[in-house]
């Protein structure tokens, strides 16, 4: 596994920078390297320049919706791993809410059995055997 040196919006300034910019000046003013630029513009859905396409000259609609479709992509995991943690939170509530329950019995069996123990001292509780 990689260490994530940069944060996304660090990513994202340099690659707003180098739209106005040329590569060496971006390089020289952020301190990385090419390879590096390239590869986080097209992560993060950026137009190569290469090419001749520039958000400023070209538009921003279609990058804008390829940026939008990662982040659709990464909010609907994050979903579904929440809705997972979710239903393992429920799971946990409905055990404890038994738990609670078998204890409240077993409370109410002591509290029902000590007057009668005064009397006789040989009671066999309900669940539990001497």
């Amino acid at each position: 596994m990689a260490y994530n040196k940069y944060t996304d919006a660090f990513k994202h300034e340099v690659c707003r920078y180098y739209d106005n910019h040329t590569g060496d000046q971006t390089v020289a003013k952020y301190g990385i390297q090419k390879n590096t630029l390239h590869d986080w513009r097209n992560r993060l859905g950026y137009r190569n320049k290469y090419y001749n396409f520039n958000l400023y000259t070209e538009g921003l609609q279609p990058v804008v919706q390829k940026r939008e479709s990662k982040s659709f992509l990464i909010v609907k995991k994050e979903n579904v791993e929440l809705k997972d943690r979710i239903t393992e939170l429920e799971t946990k509530l409905t055990n404890s809410d038994l738990d609670r329950q078998w204890l409240k019995n077993k409370l109410q069996d002591i509290a029902d059995a000590i007057p009668a123990m005064k009397d006789n001292p040989v009671i066999k509780l309900r669940g539990f055997s001497n």
